[in-house]
């Protein structure tokens, strides 16, 4: 709360900041120089972006249509813009008229900086229409045209956009990957929006790994953000994280609050895609504490909302569909005036389209003969890769299987046979020990080193009966067993390490718990034998579908490309394939090593 109350206080202060600010601006306007308006009119759209999108347009329209504003790199700038002021308040459909209008002119003047914010602005319509592709396509242009610039805050907004689109795709490496590049980025070069957006981005990326406690710092990192640079709108999206975190947490007075100093803003900015959300949010937080009658109602609110801005974008699209047909119509019409004059050559003209159409349905016909057979043989073709790909798992789940029983058998017979036969010799040596060092003291040193031989020996079979199959895997589980095996691998030697799991109350299917112990112990033995780290941290996670494993050490690191083959990662990928999962690295060299197991549950 004292945070809250710091950031509200800095958010106040910056609002009063702010409204003299443009205030000054406005008065500035009227009585300004031509040659000065245009860069007034900018300022003026700039400041109202997020906390007055109505003044935006105004602004924009005005700079758009002034006399003396009508050159080509004013003009870019200006629709590109309104374009993202559209975009900020939902308006899709006229957001992306006037941003390609903007950049089809940038890319006429070769205006690299109004490129790269069109392109970026494109990317975000396309990624809230969950056209993944498209955004990214327009994300790497973007990032593209901002490395060419040398422009710091360019290049680490589209790092951070790029991160999102592999997280859509559920990359998380890949998406975790980009957005610390472009937080370093931020605090490189002191760059308060980039902090904002990459924080948010690390701090949802956390969310969906369902580990609230680490998401909300940086959730935290981005409302101050927001506060320092009046982003109305984006103080919304942290605000609802927020909100949505303490939901998941379970403190629900917290939730509320923050859901309700978020619909205070939503409300001012005027975005119905906020409102949509933040009304989703309480429904499911009612639904959660069983007050069914209230999220119902906050439901049907966020569909009302979020069926406005479908008609909307659907009207619009009815429009310039009937603008098309009726400016194709009068085109064809002056067509046939101008034919006419000839009726001779219209025949003839008909004929050859009539030739035209009978070959090119011909044609057709043909290829879609021939696509059809392609598809077919490839159908087959999958069909039978995915016949051969379940016997070979089920062939490499046999082998696994069957190698674990054999642990198992053997595990028990050196328990229960060489193991107790060992220990009952060594009783009755010990005892014959005594009496023949009473009776031969000169054999004394012999004994006591054949004594110390017979203790190692046992002490080996016990330690290979419970490495063949942990006694405490099979009675206590897999926490405990990993628990167990680090403390006498990492807990013997220099490492430092840390074990976190959450979200585990009981037992798993025995082959899932195999399999991860067996793949936990198998990395922990690479990092031990090649990584040269100094701290170690362990992760295991349990959500609604899967468990994570998670182990992360502060190494050499290594290429990607290198030591792919090696019989532990082709034991740990076999097993890893038979239950369906996931096995993924993230490393570089001199930055250590993140392995991540997913497994189905």
């Amino acid at each position: 709360m004292k945070i809250f109350l710091t950031l509200g206080f800095v958010s106040i202060l910056y609002s009063l900041c702010y409204a003299q600010n443009t205030d000054s601006l406005e008065l500035e306007l009227q009585s300004a120089d031509d040659s000065l308006t245009a860069s007034i009119y900018y300022q003026l759209i700039r400041a109202h972006e997020y906390s007055n999108p109505k003044k935006a347009i105004h602004y924009s329209r005005l700079s758009l249509t002034h006399p003396h504003n009508q050159e080509k790199s004013i003009q870019a700038r200006t629709y590109i813009n309104l374009g993202k002021v559209y975009k900020n308040i939902s308006e899709y459909d006229s957001a992306v008229k006037v941003m390609l209008h903007g950049i089809r002119i940038a890319e006429e003047i070769d205006d690299h900086k109004m490129m790269a914010m069109g392109y970026n602005s494109l990317g975000v319509i396309f990624k809230i229409n969950k056209e993944w592709d498209n955004a990214l396509k327009y994300y790497r242009l973007s990032n593209e045209q901002c490395v060419l610039l040398e422009y710091p805050m360019g290049i680490g907004m589209t790092l951070s956009n790029i991160g999102t689109i592999y997280g859509a795709r559920n990359e998380m490496d890949s998406a975790m990957k980009y957005y610390k590049q472009a937080a370093q980025i931020g605090e490189k070069y002191d760059l308060i929006d980039v902090q904002a957006t990459s924080y948010n981005n690390i701090g949802e990326q956390y969310a969906k790994l369902d580990m609230e406690g680490k998401a909300l710092p940086y959730f935290f990192k981005t409302l101050k953000c927001d506060s320092i640079t009046n982003n109305l709108m984006g103080s919304v999206f942290t605000l609802l994280n927020i909100a949505n975190s303490y939901k998941v947490l379970e403190d629900y007075s917290k939730a509320f609050e923050y859901f309700e100093i978020a619909k205070l803003r939503a409300e001012k900015v005027g975005s119905k895609q906020l409102m949509s959300m933040y009304y989703h949010g309480m429904s499911d937080t009612y639904e959660r504490l069983g007050k069914n009658k209230e999220a119902l109602t906050n439901f049907k609110l966020a569909k009302q909302l979020n069926d406005s801005i479908f008609n909307e974008e659907k009207s619009l699209q009815l429009v310039r569909m009937q603008t098309q047909y009726e400016t194709e119509k009068k085109q064809l019409e002056i067509e046939n005036l101008s034919q006419k004059s000839n009726i001779q050559q219209l025949e003839i003209q008909k004929k050859q389209g009539l030739i035209y159409w009978m070959v090119f349905g011909t044609l057709a016909l043909l290829a879609f003969g021939i696509l059809i057979f392609l598809q077919f043989k490839s159908k087959q073709k999958r069909k039978l890769d995915r016949a051969i790909i379940q016997e070979q798992k089920k062939g490499i789940d046999a082998v696994i299987h069957a190698t674990e029983e054999e642990r198992k058998r053997i595990a028990k017979d050196l328990h229960d046979g060489v193991g107790q036969q060992l220990s009952g010799l060594k009783l009755f040596f010990s005892k014959l020990k005594d009496d023949l060092i009473t009776k031969k003291p000169e054999m004394k040193e012999q004994l006591i080193e054949f004594n110390q031989v017979l203790d190692e020996a046992c002490t080996d079979v016990r330690s290979i009966s419970h490495q063949m199959m942990p006694k405490t895997l099979t009675e206590q589980g897999l926490v405990a067993a990993i628990e167990d095996m680090l403390n006498k691998s990492l807990g013997l030697s220099n490492f430092e390490y840390e074990f976190e799991h959450y979200g585990i109350k009981g037992r798993f299917n025995e082959r899932i718990e195999i399999s991860i112990y067996r793949i936990c112990q198998e990395l922990i033995n690479n990092v031990i034998k090649h990584s040269k780290a100094e701290h170690v941290s362990i992760q295991l996670i349990k959500n609604e579908k899967h468990l994570v494993l998670l182990v992360e050490d502060d190494g050499t690191g290594f290429l990607k490309k290198e030591s792919k083959d090696g019989i532990g990662q082709l034991n740990m990928s076999s097993r890893i394939n038979t239950l369906n999962g996931s096995f993924s690295y993230d490393s570089e060299p001199g930055r250590g090593t993140v392995a991540t197991i997913r497994v189905p549950i």
